[in-house]
């Protein structure tokens, strides 16, 4: 009975997933998985402690089945985040300086990466990122097009009033 319902909660928490990272670990003492835990809480991430057999039977027909290779020895998985590219990126950023994590890999749009291309994911800007990326890409050619036609206008503006001033003195 045990074993079903361990079954059933991952298959609720990583069997549902659209992507996850497959982290492998020699220990995940109290303090270490406490402050990883915490640290991946805030980019919204959920780890997943699993045990073998348990992971096999609760991933079998479900999106990451094709994950299971993956998990052998003591396995842990990141899933949730925005996109795929804040979950690598919280997970790399949170295993940075512990010692005795290897990424074994995980499933990104519906296909399985290696812990290479995790890493590889990480280093790239996420999607508020590159939103804000293209918002400004956008907004420059307009804010120089808007400072090239009042700089236009301030030199008429310039040439009006030199123009007004040489004819007051005339007059005078």
């Amino acid at each position: 009975k045990l074993k079903k319902w361990m079954a059933e909660e991952v298959r609720a928490s990583v069997g549902v997933a659209e992507s996850c990272v497959v982290v492998g670990y020699e220990s995940l003492g109290g303090e270490t998985s406490s402050s990883l835990r915490a640290h991946l809480r805030k980019s919204q991430v959920e780890l997943t402690v699993l045990r073998n057999r348990v992971a096999a039977n609760a991933l079998a027909d479900s999106a990451l089945e094709e994950i299971r290779p993956l998990i052998k020895g003591q396995t842990a998985v990141a899933t949730g985040g925005e996109d795929p590219a804040a979950l690598a990126k919280a997970v790399v950023d949170g295993v940075k300086g512990k010692k005795g994590f290897e990424f074994r890999g995980g499933f990104v749009e519906g296909r399985l990466v290696s812990g290479e291309e995790i890493h590889a994911l990480a280093a790239l800007p996420t999607r508020p990122e590159l939103l804000a990326l293209i918002a400004s890409a956008v907004s420059a050619p307009m804010t120089n097009i808007a400072c090239g036609v009042g700089a236009i206008l301030t030199g008429v503006a310039r040439a009006v009033e030199a123009v007004r001033e040489k004819v007051e003195k005339a007059g005078n």
